[in-house]
C-alpha cells in the first residue's frame, strides 16, 4: 500500500492507493483493490479511478461534444499559438460575428471534462473539479463572450505565459491577462490547458482580487 503525492489537489488530502499480492505461487499476480482517501475520521473508496487510468480519459455519453469540424481547427502549442487564438476569437468579436465568436468559445471546452479531470488529477480531487465544471460551463462562457465583446472595444496587449505542471502526468499550462494601452489595470482572461491539439479552457479558474481596507479609526 503506497500514498500517492497530493499535491495538486484543491484541499490537500491523504490517498492510499491498495493492492492485494498473491503469495501461491511465489510470484503470483497482483490484484489492484483500488483508491481510498481518509476524510472524516474514515476510510472513504475513490470508486471513480477504475474508469480513468494515469494519463488516459475515455468517453463518456454525458460529457461534452465537439464537432469534428470545431476539432479540426488546430493551433501550436506554444505562447504565440495561444495569441493567434486569442487574435481570433478578439478579431470575430470586433466585427460582430457572434457565430464565429460561438464557435470559438465552444472548441475550448474540455471533451469528455469528467474523465479528463479524473484522469489527470489525483484520487479523491478529480470531481472537485469536474463538477463545477459542468455546472457553471454555460453561465462561464457566457461571462467569457461578454469579456472578449470588451477586449475588442479596448487598445492593448495580449500577455501569455506557459509553464508545465505535473500532476498525475503532465500538462502544458497557460496563463493569459490584457494590458490595456490606457493605463487601467491588468485584466485577468483564463487560463488554458493544450489537450488534443487545441487549447481548452479551465473555466473552473478565476482571478482573485484581494481588497485590503485600513482598519476603522480607534475613538477615545
Amino acid at each position: 500500500m503506497d500514498v500517492p503525492n497530493p499535491e495538486y489537489a484543491r484541499i490537500p488530502i491523504d490517498v492510499y492507493r491498495v493492492t492485494l499480492v498473491f503469495r501461491q505461487p511465489p510470484d503470483g499476480p497482483r490484484e489492484s483493490i483500488g483508491y481510498f482517501v481518509y476524510a472524516d475520521g474514515m476510510f472513504r473508496w475513490d470508486s471513480i479511478v477504475p474508469f480513468a487510468a494515469p494519463g488516459t480519459y475515455q468517453s463518456d455519453p454525458g460529457a461534452l461534444n465537439v464537432s469534428q469540424t470545431q476539432a479540426s481547427a488546430q493551433y501550436p502549442n506554444t505562447v504565440d499559438g495561444l495569441r493567434e487564438f486569442f487574435t481570433e476569437l478578439r478579431t470575430a468579436a470586433k466585427s460582430g460575428d457572434q457565430a464565429k465568436v460561438d464557435s470559438l468559445i465552444t472548441q475550448t471546452e474540455i471533451p469528455d471534462y469528467r474523465n479528463w479531470f479524473c484522469s489527470v488529477y489525483v484520487p479523491g480531487s478529480g470531481l472537485s473539479w469536474a463538477i463545477p465544471y459542468g455546472k457553471n460551463l454555460a453561465q462561464n462562457e457566457q461571462a467569457f463572450k461578454a469579456l472578449w465583446e470588451k477586449l475588442a472595444q479596448d487598445d492593448g496587449e495580449i500577455r501569455v505565459q506557459s509553464q508545465v505542471i505535473h500532476n498525475r502526468t503532465s500538462l502544458d499550462l497557460y496563463k493569459a491577462d490584457w494590458k490595456s494601452e490606457t493605463g487601467a489595470p491588468d485584466e485577468w482572461i483564463a487560463e488554458f490547458y493544450y489537450i488534443d491539439g487545441i487549447f481548452r479552457w479551465n473555466s473552473n479558474v478565476h482571478r482573485m482580487i484581494l481588497v485590503v481596507r485600513a482598519p476603522p479609526a480607534s475613538h477615545r
